[in-house]
């Protein structure tokens, strides 16, 4: 054979070879797909390689406590499994968030209240006043208002003691009451006695009445609380007899009747005159 028809042969053959191989050979694709977190769950598949054009699906499998949110990177969205025909190298993230049943904020593996009503506000712990009991004595934060009731002590409906009883209606309760008749409409102090139950010096003339508030232990007084001889019990100026307020207190300025404004009530409106 001439050089000639060699290499004529040789050409075409080779000729022949690239066409062959041009005509059946296709292009292939790479699919990576990646999870955040990496608890968070697992992808089927997780890489692969595809033809052109090859419609590929992929699922994303929550672990236990997740669930499924998006996908992101070269595709994104949130049908789960994403299909897709595939043109190119192609990169994936599932992206998994954690369960929050109660949509309170707090994930469930944190949320010691599961079951919060919608919109409330909640502690770190995922609960809201209405499911708090911080001093366990039955009523929830939201309506307590003793909230450091010691524990095993009984309460009312607000959280607090029941009520203890006042005989008297006098705002002293009756353990504490050691005047138990106040009559009605009568101030009484801090001990549940009122002016027409105390005796403040001991001289036996109640205190409504007893005009000289001081008289000296033991003395004798008349039915006005003073020592006989003792004129102006309050010191205001007025002699006991003339003196309609026996009992003004001490540098207040008194009328000829013995009155300061603290005690007089010109227009009989209940108010006197210092406030009116």
């Amino acid at each position: 054979m001439s050089a000639l028809k060699r290499m004529f042969v040789f050409i075409l053959v080779g000729f022949i070879l690239v066409l062959g191989c041009s005509k059946d050979s296709p292009v292939h694709y790479k699919l990576k797909v990646s999870v955040t977190p990496k608890e968070g769950g697992t992808t089927s598949p997780s890489a692969a390689t595809f033809e052109s054009d090859e419609e590929v699906t992929v699922s994303a499998i929550p672990a236990k406590g997740y669930y499924f949110d998006q996908w992101q990177e070269d595709i994104k969205g949130t049908d789960n499994p994403l299909t897709f025909s595939i043109k190119s190298d192609t990169d994936l993230t599932a992206v998994f968030l954690k369960l929050d049943t109660d949509a309170d904020g707090v994930p469930d593996d944190k949320d010691t209240c599961p079951e919060t009503a919608a919109a409330a506000d909640v502690n770190e712990n995922g609960c809201s006043p209405e499911q708090l009991d911080s001093d366990q004595d039955g009523v929830n934060d939201a309506l307590d208002q003793c909230p450091d009731t010691p524990v095993g002590e009984a309460v009312n409906a607000t959280g607090c003691p029941p009520d203890k009883p006042d005989t008297d209606e006098d705002g002293v309760e009756d353990e504490l009451d050691q005047c138990s008749n106040t009559p009605p409409l009568e101030q009484a102090d801090s001990i549940g006695c009122s002016p027409s139950q105390r005796d403040s010096d001991g001289d036996g003339v109640s205190d409504d009445i007893d005009q000289c508030a001081d008289t000296p232990q033991g003395a004798t007084v008349n039915n006005l609380g003073c020592v006989d001889g003792e004129t102006d019990g309050d010191g205001d100026g007025v002699s006991n007899e003339d003196d309609e307020c026996p009992n003004t207190p001490a540098g207040e300025v008194v009328d000829e009747k013995g009155c300061s404004v603290t005690q007089n009530d010109e227009d009989g409106d209940g108010v006197t005159d210092d406030k009116d």
